[in-house]
């Protein structure tokens, strides 16, 4: 099994390729960190992995086929799905065994700390209790300003969001049955299979993937951004953004969307994962 990591530029329209790795490992996705450099997800094998200066590093974080809930250096993960990097603190957030638990990671020290779900020592503990333990769940989370994290599970088909302000966890959009409607209230919003959520100052995105399209959330009302859910026109997962234009993985492309608009960047049959830097530039995880 090979995996290559490729970066599309803004303004180009082929990949440069940035690593390949030959490696028998399932990876199911991928963050930049400017801080340390690439850092992979791999659920099946309960570890994060490290690409820097041309090197993989795997395992980076976590204990290789062993899951657990040992926080520390010495930290042990259990099906880690998604990674979210934050410039501003340096961290790397993941979500773990179907979006029951999210840990903490300090990339300076490696070291990991249990900050919401069944692991933790605060009061989230009861709200996940009621999330079963599903590794194979897609996951995606996004964290705003204020330090409020959003997460969805496309099984759930609902947008966690846990409130600093409240110190405890809340559902955020979606009543958890499968469906689709557009309301100015959240909880009553139906969701189908949601994959992707990207947080900017003002909204919060969803790729409501099975409903075709992606969500707008700002000021407690939903709208639709991009797509249309009578016409089939996408079928959107991991969503990232910069600069008012998202970028997203639709089936077997990378398309961007700007001022109603949509239009394909990229296309592969391999593609797994991307994220996203400051100027735009795209990086692609794919499977070759």
């Amino acid at each position: 099994m090979s995996y290559k990591i490729s970066k599309l530029s803004y303004g180009t329209s082929k990949p440069s390729l940035i690593l390949k790795i030959d490696c028998d490992l399932e990876i199911s996705d991928i963050c930049y960190a400017d801080s340390v450099g690439f850092i992979l997800s791999l659920p099946k094998h309960h570890c994060i992995g490290k690409v820097s200066n041309g090197k993989v590093e795997i395992p980076w974080i976590g204990q290789m086929n062993q899951s657990g809930a040992k926080d520390g250096y010495l930290v042990k993960l259990d099906y880690p799905s998604s990674v979210y990097y934050l410039k501003s603190h340096n961290l790397c957030f993941v979500i773990e065994s179907g979006g029951s638990k999210i840990r903490k990671i300090q990339l300076w020290n490696r070291h990991a700390i249990a900050l919401l779900g069944k692991n933790s020592h605060d009061k989230t503990k009861s709200f996940f209790a009621n999330i079963k333990n599903v590794g194979n769940l897609k996951t995606d989370c996004g964290i705003d300003s204020r330090g409020n994290i959003y997460w969805v599970v496309d099984g759930l088909n609902r947008c966690f969001k846990y409130d600093v302000g409240l110190g405890d966890v809340v559902n955020y959009v979606g009543d958890g049955r499968s469906g689709f409607t557009v309301s100015n209230s959240l909880r009553n919003c139906r969701l189908s299979g949601p994959r992707g959520v990207f947080v900017d100052n003002k909204s919060i995105y969803i790729s409501d993937t099975k409903n075709r399209c992606i969500r707008k959330v700002e000021n407690d009302v939903t709208s639709i951004a991009v797509g249309d859910p009578l016409k089939n026109t996408i079928l959107p997962s991991k969503i990232r953004g910069c600069r008012n234009v998202l970028y997203f993985i639709n089936g077997q492309e990378i398309r961007y969307a700007a001022n109603n608009n949509t239009g394909i960047l990229y296309g592969s049959e391999g593609i797994i994962s991307i994220d996203v830097d400051d100027d735009k530039n795209i990086y692609i995880l794919e499977k070759v």
